[in-house]
């Protein structure tokens, strides 16, 4: 089982990782709030200039114009949070990575699968022969029978 430098040093990278994709889905998201209040501000003021006193075609227009970009924009820019989210979810920490990249190789080594159940079987052998030459040594010991005494509240004798 090789592991180099380089995995190791992703391995433990991997938590940073994980924290800056976060951090992305974080800023992403204010960002994209942002651009609807823009777009909330634009059609705000363009409907300003539509109606009442303030009516002016040519910046209505203008005000429509700009409502269009960032409503164009937040359409493009929508998928980032959820790419981030699912990024920040979907990368193993380095705990996990471990466990996935270490256990199959323990798993699957020729110590575990032959010389491991070689030796356990000579272990429980041995154990299993300690045990009947101590059982068979040693003879139980009687429980000694309780005592009479007299007992101090009533004056009667007890066992």
């Amino acid at each position: 089982m090789n592991i180099s430098a380089w995995t190791i040093y992703w391995f433990i990278k991997l938590d940073s990782i994980i924290s800056l994709c976060g951090g992305f889905a974080f800023a992403s998201i204010v960002l994209f709030l942002g651009m609807l209040v823009a777009i909330a501000v634009c059609y705000g003021t363009r409907s300003d200039y539509m109606s009442g006193c303030w009516r002016n075609e040519e910046k209505a227009e203008i005000w429509s114009g700009y409502a269009k970009y960032w409503s164009k924009m937040a359409k493009r820019f929508a998928i980032l949070p959820v790419l981030f989210i699912i990024l920040h979810n979907m990368i193993p920490s380095t705990k996990e990575m471990a466990t996935i990249y270490v256990i199959p190789k323990i798993a699957n080594s020729t110590f575990v699968n032959e010389t491991l159940p070689a030796e356990m079987k000579d272990i429980y052998g041995m154990a299993k022969d300690w045990m009947k030459t101590t059982l068979k040594t040693e003879e139980p010991k009687a429980i000694p029978a309780a005592e009479k005494h007299e007992c101090k509240n009533c004056g009667k004798e007890h066992k």
